[in-house]
């Protein structure tokens, strides 16, 4: 008996040390990120309601002082709409695209949820007094205009909203109307396969504008610090909250050279930040926990953060406010 049990026991301790396994795309996940604008620099999901179920989530609303939302403006805005954003919006599908003649970007997003379509654009219409909003009929729906186009939101039916330029709206109604099954592009692919959580929440950007406004931003000895940032091609966030938060971040850089010098200046902005707080064990503990490695051309981060986490953070700022 003690060889099976002895292999039992194996299994079970690989089980639980094993590392967590990449998850892939869901069949209407896949669907959805379809029919975004393909031209976009940025892309990205949250699934609000899975994350608010999360025991972790639920750990860290226990522990809030104060509700950070709540405020009587916004039980106004619940009374007149019958929208509480922290309890009917369910998923959110988002694109940012950088326009060449214009410092902000063109932001489209699909949101889940339960509406009062009626009672929301009431509510907005008498908030907008003064200002032209227009509407429009498209493939059986009504796109609402604000400013010229440039910004629209449009009820697909109680539990769908889209949001974001017109024409981008309309090209969405479009592809619904005619049941079009567009394929996820090649380059979309490989970004997604980088991804290591799906089910919660996840951005990809194309690095090259980020980049360049970051670099801006620097001084001469940050720029030298981080040149390998400068042939960054890509990169990916994504998080998973279950007892724990993770989070995992994935840079596709030019070369492993340059995949290297940015490992190791990330190393180092870490190795500077804990030395900064050498009396501080709690916080040191956690930053100990981000782990910085390399894959050839990739720069891979990852970081946990359980409930322990925050209760001996919690203790180190009830004992900094005592003294």
């Amino acid at each position: 008996y003690l060889v099976p049990l002895f292999f039992i026991l194996m299994v079970i301790l690989f089980w639980q040390c094993a590392p967590d396994s990449p998850q892939s795309l869901s069949a209407e996940m896949s669907a959805e990120i379809a029919m975004l604008p393909s031209e976009s620099g940025a892309m990205g999901y949250f699934n609000i309601k899975s994350i608010k179920s999360s025991p972790f989530l639920a750990f860290i609303e226990e522990n809030l002082e104060e509700n950070p939302v709540y405020s009587e403006e916004y039980q106004e805005f619940i009374d007149a709409t019958g929208l509480d954003i922290r309890n009917d919006i369910d998923e959110i599908y988002f694109t940012f695209t950088q326009n060449e003649t214009e410092d902000d970007p063109t932001v489209f997003a699909v949101v889940k949820g339960n509406y009062q379509p009626e009672r929301i654009m009431t509510y907005i219409m008498e908030e907008q007094k003064g200002s032209d909003v227009q509407e429009k009929k498209y493939a059986d729906h009504t796109i609402y205009i604000i400013d010229d186009g440039e910004f629209a939101v449009c009820f697909v039916d109680n539990n769908r909203l889209i949001a974001g330029h017109e024409n981008s709206i309309q090209d969405r109604r479009k592809k619904s109307s005619q049941d079009q099954k567009d394929k996820l592009p090649e380059s979309l692919k490989k970004n997604i396969q980088g991804l290591k959580y799906t089910k919660q929440g996840w951005m990809l950007m194309d690095a090259q504008k980020f980049v360049n406004e970051m670099m801006a931003e620097f001084n001469q000895r940050q720029s030298e610090n981080f040149q390998g940032l400068k042939s960054l091609q890509s990169i990916n966030f994504s998080v998973h909250f279950d007892e724990k938060m993770k989070f995992h971040s994935l840079g596709q850089f030019e070369d492993a050279e340059k995949a290297g010098l940015f490992r190791d200046a990330l190393k180092g902005f870490v190795a500077t930040a804990k030395l900064s707080m050498s009396e501080d064990r709690e916080a040191i503990d956690v930053l100990n926990k981000i782990k910085i490695d390399t894959k050839k051309d990739e720069v891979v981060i990852q970081f946990k953060m359980t409930q322990e986490d925050i209760d001996k953070l919690k203790e180190k700022r009830k004992a900094w406010a005592i003294k």
